[in-house]
């Protein structure tokens, strides 16, 4: 247990020094803002959310409940919209169908890929 050494009671206080803000006093603050009139600001307008496309799909993951949990969670932390494709199954050979739609990512501002086809043999998939 570390000691507490008892404060000395005739040991001379130390000189206090004045100081002063340098932008004023805390009442002329107080003054000059009671001075200046009031501004009405306009209301924000909410922010668009986030469009957003979650893929999912594939072998060796609960992506029912997935699909469901990530877009929830996000969600309730960012404003987004969802756009949700569950395809190809629970092979590990599968594709999913909705990439080969050209421009299958148009008019998205994020892509969520949330699959796993681990034994695709198509390089290019």
């Amino acid at each position: 247990m570390a000691e507490v050494a008892e404060p000395v009671a005739d040991a001379p206080a130390a000189p206090k020094k004045r100081t002063r803000s340098p932008r004023g006093t805390t009442a002329a603050k107080a003054k000059a803002a009671a001075a200046e009139p009031e501004r009405a600001e306009a209301p924000a307008e909410p922010a668009k959310p986030i469009q957003a496309l979650l893929i999912t799909g594939g072998c060796c993951h609960d992506y029912d409940n997935q699909k469901k949990l990530l877009p929830e969670g996000i969600s309730a932390r960012v404003n987004v919209e969802w756009t949700i494709v569950r395809q190809g199954g629970s092979a590990t050979t599968s594709k999913i169908p909705y990439y080969e739609n050209e421009g299958w990512a148009k008019g998205f501002d994020i892509v969520v890929h949330n699959e796993c086809f681990a034994d695709a043999a198509d390089p290019q998939w």
